[in-house]
């Protein structure tokens, strides 16, 4: 399934796609970002731009954990070889290998 198909799936019962969602973190960033550019103490610009980068980082690492977590679901369920799991998401071999080791770390800090 091609991934714009996937982020316009619906949440049962939300309303809302992850598209939906998406485009408001989206929007979120162009705010936040304009009142810290627009902001007259540069002291508070600043500490708002650090700590929305700051947060921008989570947001990527928890979304690439995410991603990997979703890879290993693939391969599981449909029981693909790592060539076969590499062509399903468009990835090279050695890509599609990294991702199934990052959701196996990503599991393994979970469970400590």
């Amino acid at each position: 399934m091609p991934y714009a198909d996937l982020v316009t799936k619906k949440k049962p019962g939300s309303g809302r796609s992850v598209a939906d969602c998406i485009e408001a973190i989206s929007d979120a960033y162009e705010s936040a970002t304009a009142m810290i550019r627009s902001n007259p103490d540069t002291q508070q610009a600043f500490e708002d731009a650090s700590e929305l980068a700051s947060v921008l980082r989570d947001l990527g690492d928890n979304g690439a954990d995410l991603r990997a977590e979703a890879v290993a679901k693939i391969w599981k369920t449909e029981e693909l070889s790592i060539a076969g799991l590499a062509e399903k998401i468009g990835v090279s071999k050695a890509r599609a290998g990294q991702l199934l080791k990052s959701a196996k770390e990503s599991t393994q800090k979970e469970e400590e």
